[in-house]
């Protein structure tokens, strides 16, 4: 509990910076991978989750990505609801039984 606790006092820090200085200097922000189905400190998936991350971060700046404006929204709390199945977005690959 005390590391989520953590990440949400960093993830909030983080997203009043980039918008307190995104109208200062030139700052680009790639939104995190999303949804995780495991845990980021279970390291026995760090392999699957570069490679997840790496393919979503190449998706998200070949749409243009890069061009929106207040990227801190690409930061913050939200869900990835699909009627009838709870915490996924529509595309999400499904999660394992």
């Amino acid at each position: 509990m005390a590391l989520q606790a953590l990440g949400v006092l960093i993830e909030q820090r983080l997203i009043s910076e980039v918008a307190q200085y995104s109208g200062r200097v030139e700052l680009n922000v790639i939104p995190p991978l999303c949804p995780l189905r495991i845990s980021a400190f279970d390291f026995a998936h760090a392999g699957e989750l570069m490679r997840r991350a790496r393919s979503a971060a190449g998706d998200w700046l070949d749409s243009g990505g890069l061009s929106q404006p207040h990227q801190e929204r690409f930061l913050s709390t939200h869900s990835h609801l699909v009627p009838g199945v709870p915490g996924l977005r529509p595309g999400a690959p499904p999660v394992p039984a």
